[in-house]
Formats: structure tokens, sequence, C-alpha cells
């Protein structure tokens, strides 16, 4: 007795959970109902950052695109308090995959200098709104150097003509006026600076669309105080640089079911799927609300592709199959 198909059609309920059914009329009237189960996968990754520079106040047409450390704060009344902020951009999109839904992210950054009698700051992360390059500027302490052409500095977004809608960008226009993240400095060390919701939805975003990732100004919540100032290890420093830590799932295993044929007492399943998911068959009389039993724990696939697996038909009344994916 062959089955074949003569009739398909197929629903569900979303990409990314729910049940997916695929209906198969055979010549001899049974209906078989074929359902896909699936699985997220839970991923952790660490991205490097693609571009950093700051934006110092006390030097306003100087860049710092290729400084080992960059300041961000408020310095002190010597330096008539002159501010400085820090721009920062990650490569989503060239790091996660596309199917990445972020669930949770934190930036980790590294305070290499405090200066002395140093105030502890509350500092932020803000979405920035416009496009910016990092430069390739580098001096002694307190760094930087004359900017060239495109490169930002605290005057202008793209050295000489490109200017922020304010010095130092402009909050609301440059750069979004609450921050996603916000964190204590004060010491020397490692802090991370974990963004909510709004955070999570902005790196969704980027991933989204690449176009739309201007990273993050780093500030200090407090610029009118003085000696607020840290130096922070930029991305030449390797190891230390800026680092954006994302926990996130990728959309569904989904397997595919091509063809059930019945020969010589025995089903033959030809199925498509990824490489180093493991599928499991089962079967129920009912193809919702019943009690799924498993057939054959399948062995994962060497290369995306078909498959083909084989079991004793043994009972007509199990007339629903359905392949559950579990993650690599």
């Amino acid at each position: 007795m062959t089955i074949t198909q003569t009739d398909k059609r197929i629903v569900g309920t979303g990409r990314r959970g729910g049940t997916w059914r695929a209906w198969k009329t055979a010549r001899i009237g049974l209906a078989f109902a074929f359902s896909m189960a699936v699985s997220a996968r839970a991923e952790l990754i660490e991205v490097p950052a693609a571009a950093d520079t700051a934006l110092f106040e006390l030097t306003p047409d100087f860049n710092f695109g290729a400084q080992t450390d960059l300041p961000a704060g408020t310095l002190g009344p010597s330096a008539d308090l002159s501010r400085a902020r820090v721009l920062l951009r990650f490569d989503v999109a060239a790091a996660l995959p596309a199917d990445a839904v972020v669930q949770a992210a934190f930036v980790r950054v590294t305070v290499t200098h405090v200066p002395l009698g140093g105030v502890a700051s509350t500092f932020g992360l803000h979405p920035v709104r416009v496009s910016w390059i990092e430069g390739g500027q580098q001096g002694a302490t307190p760094g930087g150097a004359p900017a060239a052409a495109l490169e930002p500095t605290w005057n202008s977004r793209s050295h000489p003509d490109g200017a922020w809608a304010e010095p130092g960008g402009g909050a609301g226009a440059d750069y979004d006026e609450t921050p996603v993240a916000i964190e204590g400095i004060d010491a020397r060390g490692t802090y991370e600076f974990e963004v909510g919701a709004e955070g999570v939805a902005v790196i969704q975003g980027w991933l989204a669309d690449q176009a739309s990732n201007h990273g993050w100004l780093l500030r200090s919540q407090d610029e009118a105080t003085a000696k607020t100032a840290r130096r922070f290890a930029a991305r030449e420093a390797a190891a230390s640089g800026p680092m954006l830590v994302i926990r996130y799932e990728r959309g569904p295993v989904l397997p595919r079911i091509d063809r059930l044929t019945i020969r010589d007492g025995e089903m033959i399943l030809e199925y498509g799927g990824e490489s180093g998911a493991v599928y499991i068959w089962e079967a129920s009389p009912e193809p919702a609300g019943g009690t799924w039993e498993t057939l054959r724990l399948l062995p994962p696939l060497s290369t995306s592709g078909k498959g083909t697996a084989t079991n004793a038909w043994a009972d007509l009344n199990r007339q629903f199959f359905r392949l559950r994916a579990e993650a690599p």
C-alpha cells in the first residue's frame, strides 16, 4: 500500500512558536495530519565596539578616533569645567543572526583613570540619532589631534561644516535625552550598564535596520559638577575596550515534512531539516489534546537538507504525526 500526496495546505500561528500542521490527503481516503513543533535557542554573545571616539570641549576641534582611552564627564575648575562625552557603536547586524530576538543586554566599560579628588557620578547611555564616523586622530594626554575632514569633534559631527544641533551634541536632536541605561562611576575598574526594555528594543531595531545604528553617547548625568571626568578604555585597548553583551534567542528550528510512504508494513518519512538539530518523530490518535508517542529519535543531519527515517506501521488509528525539533 503506497500513500501519495494529492493535496496540501499549511496553517500556523506565527514565526516563533505555536503549532504548524500540514495536511496530506491519500488516494485511499485516509487523512494524515503532520505537525511540526518548534523550540527557540538561547545564545550569549559578546560584541566589541566597532567604533568609538570622544567629544572634548577643552579642544573643540580635535578628534580622538585612534586614542586608546577616551574622556567623559566634567573636568575641574582649572580646565574651566570643560565637558567630555564618548561615542560608541557596535556592529550588531554583523554579530547576530538575522532571526535573533534580543532578550537582554549590557554594555561593559573599563575606567582607566580617575582625577585627583575625583567625584563619583552617574553616567548614562543615550541612543544617537545621527550618523558619525570614528576618525583616526591620536595625541599625548589629554589626547586627540586636529580633526581631518568629516571627523567628529565637540563642535562638528562632521568636521568642519557638519555641525551638531549644539556643540557636543544636542539632547533630543542628536541623541535621545533619556538614557537607556545608567551606572554609577567612581574608581578605576570595570562597570556594566544593563539596558532595559527600551535599550533592548533599540538593539533589535539595529538588527532589523543596520542603517539606523548610530550607537550610543556616554555622558555624565551631572555635567555641572566638577571632577566627574573619567577616562574609559577605547576599542584600541583590545580586551579592555567597550563590549556589548547580548543574550538572545534564535528563531525556531522548523523541520519540513515532505512525504510519508507506507510500503510492506513500514512507514518511510522524508523530511527537511537543519544540521545539528535533533528531531523527534511522534504519533497520536488526535491532532490536539491527545497523547503523543515517540516513534523515533532521528539522528542529527550532518548538513542542512533532506533526511529519511523509517518506522513500523503498527496501528492505523494513529493517523496524526509530527516532528518535534530540539535545538542543536
